[in-house]
């Protein structure tokens, strides 16, 4: 069974409620996306949603874990993937891992504003 790097960015990060479904993978720490693109963090209040800005985006902080398949499965399942939540491979700080990605629609959402050109969605109206 081959695990995986994942990184998490929202609802899935420890004091989350959805980090319940991390509970048994190895936290391997906090991590941010080095890429040479550059990222774009929405919230609507309750959870983030993060796309890619080739130009004008900033980097995105999280956390790493090393997921089994079935781990992984279940996190697609919540993120709805591929048909709403879409994960894809990105570097960063801790290697390469998966990274789910969304293009938020409609006017609920609001810009998560970067401190020192990092992305972190910290809203403590999700934490539990």
């Amino acid at each position: 069974m081959s695990k995986q790097l994942l990184f998490v960015y929202g609802t899935l990060k420890r004091g989350f409620g959805n980090n319940l479904l991390l509970r048994n993978a190895e936290f391997v720490g906090e991590a941010t996306t080095i890429e040479s693109d550059a990222f774009i963090m929405l919230t609507n209040g309750r959870f983030p949603a993060v796309y890619r800005k080739d130009q004008c985006g900033d980097a995105v902080s999280g956390e790493l874990y090393r997921v089994t398949p079935e781990e992984l499965r279940r996190v697609d399942e919540l993120e709805g993937h591929p048909c709403w939540y879409v994960r894809q491979e990105v570097e960063t700080t801790g290697g390469k891992a998966w990274m789910y990605f969304l293009f938020p629609r409609g006017n609920y959402w609001r810009a998560v504003e970067p401190v020192n050109g990092v992305l972190n969605f910290t809203t403590p109206s999700v934490r539990n």
